[in-house]
């Protein structure tokens, strides 16, 4: 176990024994990589107080195309124009930010109950790309939470499942979100809002209380989405496939809406959707 504030500034391989090696900071970051290569593997980096979300942190990208591969981070700010390369790691709180982006492929992205803060907070205008992930966040308001008017990513063929809400969308973010499964969200599987939006197409979303929900200027696109068994742990009345309420709106082009316990949409006489094609199975 060491207590170090490191700086990685330039091409090195850092290579550890797992679960054996603790890198814990100082007074934080614990662990900064500041070189355009460089290797992180097998290594355990916590933040100073790992309960408290605002501490300081453990792992910080600034620059470059460094790999982190076969780690355990309780929390990574990925940063500036930097595009690491995040594989077979566990993330507790990852950020990615500025004009960051990268390739995150195959990790568990978990915000423990106790944090309240997204496992996942994308606010990047380098588009990020999220691939074969597991995500889950307890505690969370929302699982992944994608804000910003420059803000774009990519998410392929992820797992969403223990959440409020999975996948949150606002302030104009357009993230294009591709064969991913959406399980039990408690209060709804995606969640756009204030002028959020994106693409949404061949997506798989089960067993939660609300489907798809838009609001607050929202106008995102689904296309040949999946959305099956929405009725909620408790089948309320209030569960339904698609929810559109508060001046939101959205395309809803040529989705499957089968099995839905209440209703398969739910359209407040502010929300203006256009919806087209849909084959609905109630």
């Amino acid at each position: 176990e060491f207590h170090e504030d490191v700086v990685v500034d330039k091409p090195l391989t850092l290579r550890g024994k797992g679960s054996s090696t603790v890198l814990r900071p100082v007074v934080g970051p614990a662990l900064q990589l500041d070189a355009q290569r460089c290797v992180v593997e097998r290594m355990v980096v916590e933040m100073l107080a790992p309960e408290d979300p605002h501490a300081p942190g453990g792992a910080a990208v600034l620059q470059g195309s460094p790999i982190l591969r076969h780690c355990r981070l309780t929390d990574l700010k990925v940063l500036g124009g930097s595009t690491p390369l995040v594989l077979d790691c566990t993330v507790r709180l990852l950020a990615v930010e500025g004009a960051a982006g990268g390739v995150y492929y195959r990790n568990v992205l978990q915000s423990p109950a106790p944090l309240h803060v997204p496992a996942v907070r994308a606010a990047s205008s380098g588009h990020p790309c999220f691939m074969g992930n597991s995500v889950t966040g307890e505690g969370a308001p929302a699982a992944v939470e994608v804000t910003g008017p420059t803000t774009t990513c990519r998410w392929r063929f992820n797992t969403f499942a223990d959440t409020a809400v999975a996948f949150g969308v606002a302030e104009g973010a357009r993230p294009e979100c591709e064969a991913n499964h959406f399980r039990g969200a408690r209060v709804a599987a995606i969640h756009c809002q204030t002028g959020g939006g994106g693409t949404f197409t061949r997506n798989c979303i089960s067993e939660a209380e609300v489907g798809v929900h838009t609001q607050s200027r929202a106008d995102p696109t689904f296309v040949h989405n999946l959305l099956f068994d929405c009725s909620g742990p408790a089948r309320t009345r209030t569960a339904c496939a698609v929810r559109v309420d508060a001046a939101g709106a959205g395309r809803f082009l040529r989705n499957a809406l089968w099995d839905n316990a209440h209703a398969a949409a739910i359209v407040a006489t502010d929300g203006a959707p256009r919806l087209r094609d849909n084959s609905v199975l109630l």
